[in-house]
């Protein structure tokens, strides 16, 4: 049963964190092989791969909240069986999962993708106006296209904080029982592999109170960088636009910081050439 097994494995950021980073208190994390197939994806190109990068993390989530699915604990019979116990702190892992790869998304897609490119191509857009007195229609279909993809993150955005409130709603009344206790809330028996040896050991890791506790403040901290990330893409994208339609108000196209229309480029050569011609009267 592939549930039994430990299957976390060292990446070269997490080493890299480890050996530099970590004293100037960046943590190191583990990743899985889930993880590192939507973060290949998106790596490529990819928004989604499949289920894993949205729908499948929500789903166990649901799944560990609804059922209480704990942590797997070595029984009399030598078994591995989940139990109940542990099983905020288990939701709180996997959305910590879930919102590591999709910072990652709303940061390379929201605002170095999305975000930036709209703000390159509207100027873009505005300085052919004005030169051309005409609209580049097909830089409008891109960015009505970037507007849509835009759209679309904004949507996901929504489903994490969904997600969020759900799982918060779940582990608060835990957290704020048993964050403060050392005393073991959890244990999590698992099958460790081992290429160098025939044989799988077994191993333990006991969880306590304030485990939970960190998990969860950990938790609302990347909730709140994925609200802080959102926030500024939407404020880019947002002035981008407005500065979009500001120029198109005005009858050459061409505005200052203040939004306010500049003359006539010709109008004002005309004026100075006759202001000059009468001054050498």
């Amino acid at each position: 049963m592939p549930e039994l097994f430990f299957y976390d494995f060292s990446t070269c950021c997490s080493k890299l964190r480890e050996s530099v980073f970590e004293v100037w208190g960046f943590p190191a994390y583990r990743c899985t092989y889930r993880e590192s197939v939507a973060n290949l994806a998106l790596a490529s190109g990819l928004r989604y791969t499949g289920s894993m990068s949205l729908s499948y993390p929500q789903q166990r989530i649901h799944e560990i909240i609804e059922l209480k699915e704990g942590y797997n604990v070595k029984t009399g019979k030598g078994d591995l069986e989940p139990l109940s116990f542990g099983w905020e702190l288990r939701a709180l892992k996997e959305f910590l999962k879930l919102a590591r790869r999709h910072e990652s998304q709303i940061f390379f897609i929201m605002v170095c993708k999305l975000a930036l490119q709209m703000n390159l191509q509207i100027p873009y857009i505005i300085i052919f106006h004005i030169k051309h007195k005409s609209m580049n229609w097909i830089g409008l279909v891109s960015i009505t296209s970037l507007l849509f993809t835009f759209t679309l993150e904004l949507l996901d955005v929504k489903r994490m904080m969904v997600i969020f409130l759900h799982v918060r709603r779940a582990v608060k009344e835990t957290v704020s029982k048993f964050g403060g206790s050392s005393k073991a809330l959890a244990l999590d028996d698992f099958i460790i592999v081992d290429e160098h040896e025939d044989e799988n050991n077994e191993g333990r890791i006991i969880h306590s109170g304030k485990d939970l506790k960190a998990e969860y403040y950990m938790a609302v901290r990347y909730f709140l960088k994925l609200i802080v990330i959102t926030i500024f893409s939407a404020w880019l994208v947002g002035h981008a636009l407005l500065k979009f339609f500001c120029a198109l108000r005005c009858e050459n196209g061409a505005l200052d910081f203040l939004s306010h229309c500049l003359p006539d480029p010709k109008m004002s050569l005309a004026e100075n050439e006759t202001a000059s011609s009468l001054f050498s009267l």
